[in-house]
C-alpha cells in the first residue's frame, strides 16, 4: 500500500538486531521514552520513521522527539496547549482516539 509503514512498538523489544532487521524491511518505530528515541536514532531511523507515543511525558521527552522530527501521537488534548507554551507543536501531530466503553461500532 503506497504510503503505508508499519512501525514497531521499540518498548516490545528493544533490540538493537531485531531493530535492524525491521529497518530493512521498511519498517518504522513506535517510541514511549527517551531512550527508545536514542536508540532508534542511533539505529539510523530518520525523522519520518519515528512515531512518538507516550503518556505522562515530560517536555524533554517531547523535545527530542521533536528535535529528532518524529511524529508525535497525542492522546490527550491538554498536550496541545502543554506543548504550545513549552516548546511549540511539531509541525505535525497525530491522535489517539478512544471512543469510550460504550461504543459498538
Amino acid at each position: 500500500c503506497p504510503g503505508f509503514r508499519n512501525h514497531f512498538a521499540v518498548k516490545a523489544t528493544p533490540n538493537p538486531y531485531i531493530l535492524q532487521v525491521l529497518k530493512e524491511e521498511g519498517c518504522g518505530t513506535d517510541c514511549s521514552s527517551i531512550a527508545e528515541l536514542v536508540l532508534s536514532e542511533e539505529m539510523g531511523f530518520k525523522a519520518e520513521e519515528i512515531m512518538f507515543t507516550s503518556n505522562n511525558t515530560p517536555i524533554k521527552e517531547f523535545k527530542k522527539a521533536k528535535q529528532l522530527g518524529a511524529l508525535v501521537n497525542l492522546d490527550d488534548l491538554s498536550h496541545v496547549d502543554f506543548l504550545h507554551k513549552e516548546d511549540g507543536l511539531p509541525e505535525m501531530v497525530s491522535f489517539r482516539f478512544n471512543p469510550g466503553p460504550g461504543r459498538t461500532g
